[in-house]
């Protein structure tokens, strides 16, 4: 048997008493409504042709290929060495040897 049974009264009379209490007199006030803008519809930029040695950036401009020089060094190695480079490249058909290489003579 419960002791207090006033407690669960009084619980349910605030509950229901704070939900009654919400209510106003008048209607709600209403917030404007905001502005309709209208903005003009925006046609999209036109297909940016570049020339030969550029390409199209993602801010759509076009940019030319960065070039490369290759020229000799004013330094003097002695003995002339030959010198190369290696790589093995992986494909579908299977590894490839690459070679590159030069001499002096």
């Amino acid at each position: 048997m419960n002791p207090q049974p006033w407690i669960g009264h009084a619980l349910l009379l605030l509950a229901c008493a704070s939900t009654a209490c919400s209510s106003s007199d008048g209607p709600a006030p209403s917030t404007p409504a905001p502005a309709a803008t209208t903005t003009p519809a925006v046609d999209p930029p036109a297909p940016l042709e570049c020339g030969a040695g550029s390409y199209r950036t993602s801010q759509h401009t076009c940019e030319t290929y960065p070039g490369l020089a290759v020229q000799r060094s004013s330094a003097v190695i002695a003995p002339v060495r030959d010198h190369h480079a290696t790589t093995v490249v992986e494909t579908a058909a299977g590894p490839y040897l690459y070679v590159f290489g030069g001499t002096d003579d």
